[in-house]
């Protein structure tokens, strides 16, 4: 039976790579059988000396003959540090997209150094792995899986719509996320025609203050509610309780969506998504299938969009189950053991 040790920086806080880094946890318990050691920082005071015990772990394991698997980019000079010691290591990792595109110079030149130890770069979409391809990294080591949902048999779908049209975003609230934008441009044009319409956020962040601020100068206060950071079980409830789910992302310089795993968190649960055409969203919305697309910052396609989900919403069951048969971890973990073993 293959072993693997998964070293990753990602088990504090929440945001789409701690989620990732979770369910890509039990995906590899799932296809070594439980022999997968995870290896992260737990509290700020392990940072510090993370990068070393990740040395002597990374080494010790690939001497034992485990497969090494890199949580992101950030942490591919591990790499080289390990097959310094163990030529023969066998190790890939993950690329997301923010941690290909930081911009510093040194990040930069290190990751062109150390991309080339890898065996094989595992991208969570198209748009990442043209990333990786751009520093180096040749085709053949990349291979293309998307994010994926476990659902369990208790998870709901939603029903019909019922009352006045709610709208849902969830999201770190950071420029590239388009909330602001979608305050701005969209959202009175919606209340134009459906007077009634809710748009709940869920997320805090950066722009938490510029949000708040269009909300008081557009006389939106009985149309929005900024839920900040709510309980899983709060937001899955949000989810059923949706009749769209909007993702309204701006292009940003030096910064992506590399998925977009809110998309099929949604449309799991049988709630169409609105989305931005843009990056890595192409890849997590199924047009016509699980939701829509608009040209990014085109605030009449995007009422379009929405008002065609609203007025002719697809079936909540077909959505959800076209969803699952997409991107559930199931049906991904053959490519997932390719990836890793071939």
């Amino acid at each position: 039976m293959s072993h693997v040790l998964f070293i990753t920086r990602k088990l504090r806080g929440k945001g789409g790579m701690q989620q990732y880094t979770q369910d890509l946890l039990v995906a590899f318990q799932e296809i070594t059988g439980g022999n997968t050691v995870l290896l992260g920082p737990r509290r700020l005071l392990q940072y510090p000396s993370f990068p070393l015990l990740a040395l002597w772990r990374g080494v010790r394991a690939a001497r034992r003959g485990y497969r090494v698997h890199l949580g992101d980019m950030a942490l591919s000079p591990l790499a080289v540090a390990i097959k310094f010691f163990v030529p023969g290591a066998k190790i890939t990792a993950t690329a997301f997209g923010l941690d290909v595109l930081r911009t510093l110079p040194f990040y930069q030149w290190m990751l062109r150094w150390s991309l080339l130890s890898l065996d094989r770069v595992i991208c969570i979409s198209h748009a990442t792995a043209d990333a990786v391809h751009a520093r180096g990294v040749l085709r053949e080591k990349i291979v293309i899986i998307p994010c994926g949902i476990w659902m369990g048999t208790e998870e709901c779908v939603r029903k019909g719509r019922r009352g006045e049209p709610r709208l849902l975003t969830v999201g770190r609230l950071v420029p590239r996320k388009g909330v602001a934008w979608f305050l701005s441009e969209v959202l009175p044009l919606l209340l134009q025609e459906y007077p009634r319409l809710h748009y709940t956020v869920v997320g805090t962040g950066p722009q938490e203050k510029l949000i708040k601020k269009i909300v008081r100068e557009k006389g939106l206060e009985d149309a929005v509610t900024l839920a900040g950071a709510v309980s899983d079980k709060c937001r899955n409830q949000l989810f059923v309780e949706s009749d769209c789910f909007v993702v309204p992302n701006v292009p940003r310089e030096a910064d992506m969506e590399g998925f977009g795993i809110v998309c099929i968190e949604a449309s799991s649960r049988g709630v169409p998504v609105v989305a931005a055409r843009l990056e890595g969203l192409t890849e997590a919305v199924q047009e016509g299938g699980t939701g829509l697309f608009f040209r990014t910052g085109d605030a009449k396609e995007c009422v379009r969009c929405i008002r065609s989900m609203l007025t002719q919403p697809p079936d909540p069951l077909s959505v959800a189950r076209s969803t699952r048969e997409h991107y559930s971890w199931p049906q991904l973990l053959p490519r997932l053991r390719d990836a890793l073993f071939s």
